[in-house]
């Protein structure tokens, strides 16, 4: 009994000692769920690209202690990719009420939808909206289809695999059969807006039959494009064409000028006269960015060419353009078309340039409306 006593006895300064070491350990305050914060503000639900960084302001209920509240994001937007934070967490000390952190919207210039950012801090959050400011040309005369390179393009290891129309998400530029597929370049042309190369070898984009584009008949369009000419602007290269060496459009460059062609050889069972290949040009430099647009207006009987918003020729005896079934191309000649030395068959005549916008109408537009195209242009790439 006295040896079982005394080892109790013997025990018993450990485990006083240990008691007493627990009570004597710093207390060490976990970060904060920030279940008190009750207010997260900022200026505005609706927040511009471009806009100067502003502040978000933070409420909390309790302010008799210290801690630490991270802030979280989620949302479309992605941070660091459309908008920055100063900080991740706010600390708080016993008294404070409130805290400040910045955001900053980050201003690209790609064309995208309305993007939204929710930030949580505990139980606490708000929402805005990234406002877009890259709008693509308006105009009160909607285009059949409207391409760029910015918005609708698949890539394969950065080479083009279709792009994809923004008015008609099922409609696109696609790869050719046996063909090369342009390549995607951001700042191609030093305005850090994307656009696709074409190699001036193999590169050709196609696009597919229908009745809106060449399944009819048509006596109005309007092509507006936004290219990069290459090293060489001599031998003859297809920027577009429709149709095939019976009748068609195209815009094409040979010898230093680029043309803006239209024809439709054959008389029709409505008697409608036939019209010979005929174009206006006008010259154009290697390496150089141009706005051109092409006009055909049956109802007037002429097709006009545009370089930069300037008017470079007017031609008549246009008349109308019947249904003309093959595929449509971009940046080279698919299967057949037609030059000012007459009908050309098979593939050919790549583009070695770039290519960034694309937007065709089937009506022939004004000039206040193609001025505002050009400077739409001008604006986003030079």
């Amino acid at each position: 009994m006295t040896k079982i006593f005394s080892q109790i006895i013997y025990f018993i300064p450990f485990i006083l000692s240990g008691c007493q070491s627990r009570a004597e350990l710093p207390q060490i305050e976990e970060e904060s769920k920030a279940a008190n914060i009750q207010v997260v503000s900022i200026k505005s639900t609706n927040i511009k690209e471009g806009e100067e960084p502003f502040k978000a302001t933070v409420t909390r209920i309790n302010s008799d202690k210290n801690e630490v509240v991270a802030i979280n994001t989620s949302g479309d937007a992605i941070q660091d990719v459309d908008y920055q934070l100063n900080v991740s967490s706010l600390t708080f000390n016993s008294g404070e009420l409130s805290k400040e952190f910045t955001i900053e919207i980050i201003n690209d210039q790609y064309r995208e939808d309305n993007e939204d950012v929710i930030i949580s801090i505990g139980s606490a959050s708000v929402t805005f909206s990234i406002v877009d400011d890259d709008i693509k040309f308006e105009s009160n005369n909607p285009p059949l289809f409207y391409f760029s390179a910015d918005s609708g393009v698949t890539l394969s290891d950065n080479v083009v695999a279709s792009w994809t129309d923004s008015v008609k998400s099922t409609r696109m530029f696609r790869i050719a059969q046996d063909n090369a597929m342009p390549t995607f370049q951001q700042n191609a042309l030093g305005s850090n807006l994307p656009a696709l190369q074409f190699d001036g070898v193999d590169d050709i984009l196609t696009i597919q039959s229908e009745t809106q584009l060449n399944l009819d008949l048509f006596t109005q369009k309007t092509m507006t494009i936004l290219i990069k000419t290459g090293d060489d602007v001599t031998a003859r290269q297809t920027i577009y064409e429709q149709g095939g060496t019976v009748r068609g459009l195209n815009i094409y460059i040979f010898e230093g000028q680029i043309y803006f062609g239209g024809w439709d050889t054959m008389v029709d069972t409505d008697q409608v006269p036939a019209w010979e290949f005929i174009s206006v040009n006008g010259q154009v430099e290697p390496n150089t960015v141009y706005t051109i647009a092409h006009v055909f207006n049956a109802e007037e009987g002429t097709i006009k060419g545009y370089i930069d918003g300037d008017l470079i020729g007017t031609i008549d005896n246009a008349n109308q353009l019947f249904n003309h079934d093959s595929e449509s191309a971009l940046g080279a000649t698919r299967s057949n078309t037609r030059f000012e030395t007459g009908g050309k068959t098979g593939d050919g005549e790549f583009f070695n340039g770039y290519i960034a916008e694309f937007i065709y109408w089937n009506e022939a537009l004004d000039d206040d409306t193609l001025s505002s195209a050009n400077q739409y242009f001008t604006t986003r790439y030079k």
